[in-house]
């Protein structure tokens, strides 16, 4: 009798534990499919859009580790020779230094570091006159925004399967 009151006891607990915390937390799973999104937008010459992708993850999640990562993201975007329409020196080297001054900051740190001197770099050429010609580096992609939004859902939906099915396995072998 008290053997099987304490398994009902320990079941009933174990079913009032939340699940939740096997989940990766949703600013971690949604970083990769938005700076794909972004570089996606970039790579077709949708600067704009690229920027505003990565501002609306920062405004969704703005004290994580990931939206510090953004001022690199954008950064580059701003440094792309291709970047015709908001593209700046001044403004990607500023953002360079932000992110380097965040000692938190560590992803891209090294390659934040080489950017920013090819950037000062250039800068000073131009300044001299005698910077070399820029030529278009962009790579025009033919994926339409609709097909992107299918690829993003599409991976959303294999990570949800995919911890459904760890789930339900876990949840037919409580022994283990």
């Amino acid at each position: 009798m008290i053997r099987n009151f304490l398994v009902f006891a320990l079941l009933s607990a174990a079913a009032c534990a939340p699940i939740n915390r096997l989940r990766t937390p949703s600013y971690e799973s949604e970083w990769p499919i938005a700076v794909q999104r972004a570089t996606l937008a970039a790579d077709s010459g949708n600067y704009a859009n690229a920027d505003r992708i990565l501002a609306d993850y920062v405004a969704r999640y703005p004290r994580t580790r990931e939206a510090r990562e953004v001022l690199f993201w954008r950064a580059m975007f701003k440094l792309d020779p291709g970047n015709t329409t908001s593209g700046s020196l001044s403004e990607g080297i500023a953002m360079l230094d932000k992110y380097l001054a965040d000692s938190t900051t560590v992803a891209f740190r090294a390659e934040a570091a080489i950017l920013k001197r090819l950037a000062v770099t250039t800068q000073a050429l131009q300044a001299k006159g005698i910077a070399p010609p820029v030529r278009d580096t962009t790579f025009i992609k033919t994926v339409t925004s609709n097909e992107t939004e299918v690829a993003a859902l599409r991976a959303e939906l294999a990570r949800t399967t995919a911890e459904l099915d760890r789930i339900k396995k876990r949840l037919a072998n409580p022994n283990k």
